[in-house]
């Protein structure tokens, strides 16, 4: 379905999660930020969009809830950065393991690339087996989900861990890509304004706010504590 020139991929009706209830869609070639500072409900959503929990109300893929859908398994993918997914760095052996457990391709070229790029080989110690530091579990996460390649992308905690901002910006402008089709976690507004074309603010005591960063009118505050964070309509 076409809505506003982008072609929609996902269609949430009344989907209920926490307190909060959205009707929203998702449109291809639409980067969206989504700002949550409570965990539990930011993966709570994120699962529900992955189809990984049955949820109340609809998330629609091809007409079809994304609930136990093969098809939209398929071409979806779910990451959060601050899971360990992966114990090692040997690109074959990912490549092997994605093959066998998922019939998924996995980019080796790509994957060492991003190794290079964001310098993994410093936050790892290897001995009989690999150590990776808090930081280097969220480079390697990083580093596999450039090696992998689903049509439709959802990342939680994209920079947990990660204090250097020109590395913050490296991830993020590696990730936020309009033909990843990507749901992503940002930290701030002014992120979402660098690299976001929608955001959702979800807020404890407050509704739901979905805004276009590029076509609506607002103002952000990020010198008053009370206020950061916060949008102030125009």
């Amino acid at each position: 379905m076409f809505c506003g020139g982008y072609m929609e991929y996902l269609r949430v009706l009344n989907l209920q999660f926490d307190k909060y209830h959205l009707t929203t869609n998702f449109d291809e070639a639409v980067i969206y930020g989504v700002l949550c500072d409570n965990q539990e409900i930011r993966t709570q959503f994120y699962k529900l969009l992955a189809g990984i929990n049955k949820s109340k109300g609809e998330v629609v893929y091809k007409e079809r809830n994304v609930f136990d859908n093969s098809e939209y398994f398929h071409q979806r993918l779910f990451l959060d950065f601050k899971n360990k997914y992966l114990k090692t760095m040997n690109s074959k052996e990912i490549k092997e393991n994605f093959k066998i457990s998922l019939n998924k391709e996995f980019d080796e070229k790509l994957f060492k690339k991003a190794v290079e790029n964001v310098n993994l080989r410093s936050e790892v110690k290897i001995t009989n087996e690999y150590i990776f530091s808090d930081l280097g579990n969220t480079l390697l996460n990083f580093c596999l989900f450039k090696g992998l390649n689903y049509q439709y992308n959802i990342i939680d905690n994209p920079v947990i861990n990660v204090r250097n901002l020109d590395l913050k910006k490296k991830i993020y402008s590696s990730i936020c890509l309009k033909e990843l089709n990507l749901i992503v976690t940002v930290e701030s507004i002014l992120e979402a304004k660098e690299y976001c074309d929608k955001l959702l603010i979800i807020k404890e005591f407050s509704d739901l706010t979905m805004i276009d960063i590029k076509n609506d009118s607002y103002l952000v505050s990020e010198d008053n504590i009370i206020l950061r964070n916060k949008i102030l309509r125009i």
